[in-house]
């Protein structure tokens, strides 16, 4: 196989000429002309597309980040079910975010259409679970860090006692107590069993992933209920470990909640979508670590795979958002090793591998930038990975 040299060989780097941005700017007014909304020319330096050719062939797609910018951030974003990127982007725009681009995110199951890691989107949990997966996690200051994280939440009472809460806007068994809120729609549990509180923030507090806020119980009851985008509710099935102290908590009742992950020292989390298999870790191939610590298998990180990755330089100031084509004559796609070489020859220190294959997409202004493998264009995902202004 004709695989990169270690310096990767970069037979052509392209970026947006300023030809090629007045031809965007067309493009964009003919979009407007059709009665397309979404598309918004980014009005920032700190946000670039380029692209870049190597032997192989591979081709790589890429959003170049300057987070030293006070008006650029990122943003965890589902609309629900499975969605293209490019279309969830369009959704984010019409929700009022500034959007200038991003990527399709985690790996999801068809068959719920749920995401397989845990998203936080503007500090709240959209999806609470255990894992061992590296995520993408992004700080409520703008910084940026690449994990494995996995929920954990508890309760505690004004007198000490605490209880466990095992995940959030998850199908609830009875072994389990969920908490939920808007993300979630529907029925807060299939059986009849257990308890329901609905509780309400304190204060002005509001919601930080990581952090421990103060509700106060609005009420109690048994069965079950529908979720509502103004309830926050903490359901409890009767087999839960805790379910007879859960079973003495009342209306007015002040608790602290805390909604996190297991490593507690993650504080102030704004946004979190979640990945599978580290790339880059402080500046080395982590390909190596990844059968253990995430189990992923061998073959997946061998073979060569459309690919979407997040990294970030050492010091953190540029973050890259970055699709490899791949199952093309133009691009065959790369295996992680390739990845890592790819990515500190761009200057990466540390990076995370999200979902790819067929559904590797970047999207740059209202643009698929990349050429998505399946044959019938752009593969509906779970979530995806946003840079918008602040």
């Amino acid at each position: 196989m004709n695989k990169p040299s270690k310096a990767m060989n970069v037979n052509r780097t392209f970026k947006i000429s300023q030809m090629l941005m007045i031809g965007l700017l067309i493009t964009a007014t003919l979009y407007v002309n059709a009665g397309t909304s979404f598309f918004r020319f980014p009005k920032t330096d700190s946000v670039i597309y380029y692209s870049k050719w190597y032997d192989g062939p591979f081709v790589a797609h890429i959003l170049e980040v300057d987070t030293k910018s006070q008006d650029i951030g990122f943003m965890a974003w589902r609309s629900g079910g499975l969605i293209t990127t490019s279309r969830q982007l369009s959704d984010a725009v019409a929700a009022g975010h500034e959007v200038y681009g991003g990527v399709n995110a985690d790996f999801f199951s068809f068959q719920s259409t749920l995401p397989i890691g845990n998203q936080v989107t503007n500090g709240e949990f959209v999806y609470g679970i255990h894992s061992k997966r590296s995520h993408v996690v992004a700080f409520t200051d703008g910084q940026i860090a690449f994990d494995p994280v996995s929920f954990k939440g508890h309760v505690e009472t004004v007198s000490g006692e605490m209880v466990s809460v095992t995940g959030v806007n998850r199908h609830r068994a009875n072994n389990q107590a969920m908490f939920y809120n808007q993300y979630y729609h529907g029925s807060s549990r299939s059986d009849s069993t257990g308890i329901e509180m609905v509780v309400s923030l304190v204060n002005g507090q509001k919601w930080v992933a990581g952090n421990t806020t103060t509700v106060v119980i609005d009420s109690v009851k048994s069965g079950y209920m529908n979720t509502t985008k103004s309830q926050f509710i903490v359901s409890v099935g009767h087999d839960h470990p805790d379910y007879p102290i859960y079973a003495g908590f009342g209306q007015g009742d002040t608790l602290q909640l805390f909604l996190g992950f297991t490593n507690e020292s993650l504080k102030n989390v704004d946004q979190v979508v979640g990945g599978g298999g580290r790339i880059l870790r402080d500046g080395a191939d982590a390909t190596n670590e990844n059968q253990m610590n995430e189990g992923i298998a061998q073959a997946f990180l061998s073979d060569r795979h459309p690919r979407t990755v997040v990294a970030s330089n050492q010091d953190k100031t540029k973050v890259w958002l970055i699709v490899v084509d791949g199952r093309q004559a133009s691009s065959l796609g790369m295996s992680f090793p390739e990845m890592a070489e790819m990515l500190i020859d761009l200057g990466a220190w540390d990076a995370v591998n999200l979902d790819g294959g067929g559904s590797s997409t970047l999207i740059y202004g209202n643009q698929v930038v990349n050429s998505p493998s399946d044959p019938t264009g752009e593969r509906a995902v779970a979530n995806v990975f946003m840079v918008v202004g602040k």
